[in-house]
């Protein structure tokens, strides 16, 4: 057995609603109440039958056996505080916070941006499926990224990283040993000339930090080890567009 529940609003022309209403009118005699409404009942509500319990071993066919659980509310002392992770991203201490939150996610749309371009050329078509994906929340937003970035790139003398002579690396992970220990780094990205001269870059859209500097000389030794003996390493703060030499 079951039960049937229909509601439905008043509504003008044809529709299942009006279907509904001429056909139940015709079977029982009722008049609208004092909100214009049509209340229309016949039988009653069958409540649910439990089904008879069958002993098993079976833990997979056992009926589950209802607990109590009881909710209680308590005072909340904690206050928020800033994860130090978030600072990294804040542009300035004067800045909003939506001004910080917009630094925040355009800082980490930049990054994915960076790798997964190789030449100046895939910046554009690689903006436009991200405003696709819904990743870039309007057109306006995509047209100012490109600008930035391309302006940027011209402006600070790096166009030969983006000109495709080079052997390209984007965020490919550098497997070594320390200790006997298995360890993994993961520059940004890394450029192989044909004379063998390695480029390492990393991308930062916050302040600027000290340990960035160790992190990219880290990259720089691993790269040598592997056999590349001339390698620089750059650190590109792409908001400033300021470049570092490490």
């Amino acid at each position: 057995m079951s039960n049937l529940i229909v509601l439905s609003c008043n509504s003008s022309g044809i529709s299942i609603a009006d279907v509904l209403e001429y056909a139940l009118s015709a079977a029982f005699d009722c008049q609208p109440n004092d909100k214009n409404s049509y209340i229309y009942e016949n039988g009653s509500i069958l409540p649910h039958a439990d089904r008879a319990s069958v002993s098993t071993d079976n833990p997979f066919e056992c009926s589950p056996i209802p607990q109590d659980l009881d909710l209680h509310s308590y005072p909340i002392n904690a206050r928020f505080r800033q994860s130090g992770e978030s600072t990294r991203f804040v542009h300035s201490t004067d800045d909003s916070d939506d001004r910080q939150e917009e630094y925040i996610q355009t800082g980490k749309l930049l990054h994915n941006l960076f790798a997964s371009i190789s030449t100046e050329q895939d910046i554009a078509p690689q903006v436009d499926n991200m405003l696709s994906q819904g990743l870039i929340s309007s057109v306006k937003q995509a047209e100012s990224i490109k600008n930035m970035i391309s302006k940027h790139i011209a402006a600070s003398g790096v166009s030969s990283w983006f000109d495709g002579s080079y052997t390209l690396f984007n965020e490919a992970s550098i497997i070594y040993r320390d200790g006997g220990i298995l360890q993994t780094r993961r520059p940004d990205r890394v450029m192989i000339a044909p004379d063998g001269h390695a480029i390492v870059v990393d991308f930062k859209f916050g302040r600027e930090r000290e340990e960035y500097l160790h992190q990219v000389r880290e990259y720089m030794e691993l790269l040598r080890k592997m056999g590349y003996p001339q390698v620089e390493g750059h650190i590109w703060y792409v908001y400033n567009n300021k470049i570092i030499d490490c």
